[in-house]
């Protein structure tokens, strides 16, 4: 018989995580430096009688402040942490959605570490069990917000070591994985008439210097083409408590995913159906680009 972990030990173990270093060592400092203080500043009055002071209770229940601040957010960690991010039903949809499928394009705007998140690293199992289970190709797109994103993939103290990481499981897994600067994302969005969900992508064609406007969630999307030759989408959403698949089968929305589908496939991929060195994040990485596409 299993024996579960009680929620409160659940609690325990989360809330004391960083308790040394997010609650113990200010709360020290505090209650150490803010009698000093008020002492220095009262001149006519002794640390003690600082304590016991109308000013002493002031400053008392700023240290508790300190403490109350800590189990609030240490108990909005444990709310989050607990969630289950990628439901069983979620992988259920994703087995549908997939079932017959014979080629897989999908984009990617989530930041690089967010791909090793549990949940993630979970949909991106699902996704290569499918590959190897049905012989299943797959190509992925990195669409950057912001040009400082994609400059910190070779910053060793920024993306580096996600991004070479990144590059090493697709290569393991044999697919090939480009990518696209912000400005090159807002041309091929300015080509398109946006209708149905697709619409959202609007407000990302105004350019600013630093990268496009608004949020690029819509964007992270799966399209795939069963046997009878007929597409389907699935829109990525990570923003919430757990990761939301939404499926897309009428063909009139599914069109202009597969508009854009074809003007990032011309510009990022070669006739081999792998990066051209312009759009191979693992040359733009520093490592050797990917040969074997099956």
């Amino acid at each position: 018989m299993k024996r579960k972990i009680g929620f409160w030990k659940v609690v325990a173990k989360l809330v004391t995580r960083h308790w040394k270093s997010h609650l113990a060592f200010p709360f020290i400092v505090a209650l150490v430096v803010e009698p000093l203080y008020g002492s220095f500043a009262l001149k006519d009055q002794s640390i003690g009688q600082f304590m016991f002071s109308r000013e002493g209770f002031i400053s008392h229940a700023s240290i508790l402040s300190i403490i109350v601040t800590y189990l609030v957010a240490a108990f909005w960690y444990v709310h989050t942490e607990t969630k289950a991010s990628w439901t069983d039903i979620s992988g259920e949809q994703l087995k549908v959605t997939l079932r017959d499928s014979v080629s897989f394009f999908a984009t990617c705007t989530i930041p690089l570490e967010n791909w090793f998140d549990p949940d993630i690293q979970k949909y991106f199992s699902d996704l290569v069990k499918q590959k190897y289970e049905n012989s299943l190709p797959q190509n992925r797109v990195l669409l950057f917000k912001r040009e400082e994103d994609l400059l910190g993939v070779n910053q060793q103290n920024l993306s580096q070591y996600h991004a070479k990481t990144l590059v090493s499981i697709h290569h393991n897994y044999k697919i090939p994985l480009g990518y696209l600067r912000p400005d090159e994302i807002g041309r091929i969005l300015n080509n398109f008439t946006l209708t149905g969900k697709a619409a959202e992508w609007e407000k990302l064609k105004t350019m600013t210097g630093r990268g496009l406007r608004g949020t690029l969630s819509s964007l992270d999307f799966g399209l795939v083409k069963d046997k009878r030759g007929r597409h389907r989408v699935y829109t990525f959403d990570k923003t919430g408590d757990y990761i939301d698949l939404d499926v897309i089968d009428d063909a009139k929305q599914v069109q202009p995913y597969l508009n854009l589908r074809d003007d990032i496939w011309q510009q990022v991929f070669d006739q081999t159906n792998l990066p051209n060195i312009n759009h191979d994040f693992a040359a733009y990485c520093g490592m050797p680009r990917l040969t074997v596409t099956r």
